[in-house]
């Protein structure tokens, strides 16, 4: 299972506001203003930081108005990591829109799951 990896990260405490300044000075990137394609669909890395842009989401086309994605922001120097999920909406003419700035410092956790069939 792919989600795996990410429940055995070594956790890093950071508040969202610590995020913001990360992303500022890390990767001159205002997460703030974090509706352009660059910010969202790229991945970052520098000598202190890794980002991965899109390790989980949900939305889209067929899927509802509801859109969201999860990043991976590994600190090279502790091997801590901590995720971010931004929140956006889709909407099929007009594709996926973050211009609601809405996101949060996330974890993982495994949850079981029961289906009927």
């Amino acid at each position: 299972m792919r989600d795996q990896k990410y429940l055995e990260d070594k956790e890093k405490k950071i508040t969202e506001k610590e995020a913001v300044e990360l992303f500022q000075t890390e990767f001159d990137v205002n997460l703030n203003d974090f509706n352009s394609y660059e910010i969202q669909y790229s991945d970052y890395e520098n000598d202190n930081y890794k980002v991965e842009s899109e390790i989980a989401g949900e939305g889209g086309e067929g899927q509802g108005e509801e859109y969201w994605k999860v990043s991976r922001i590994l600190d090279k120097k502790t091997n801590e990591v901590f995720f971010i999920r931004f929140d956006g909406f889709y909407t099929s003419w007009d594709g996926t829109d973050w211009s609601n700035n809405d996101y949060q410092i996330v974890r993982p956790r495994e949850v079981t799951v029961i289906q009927w069939f």
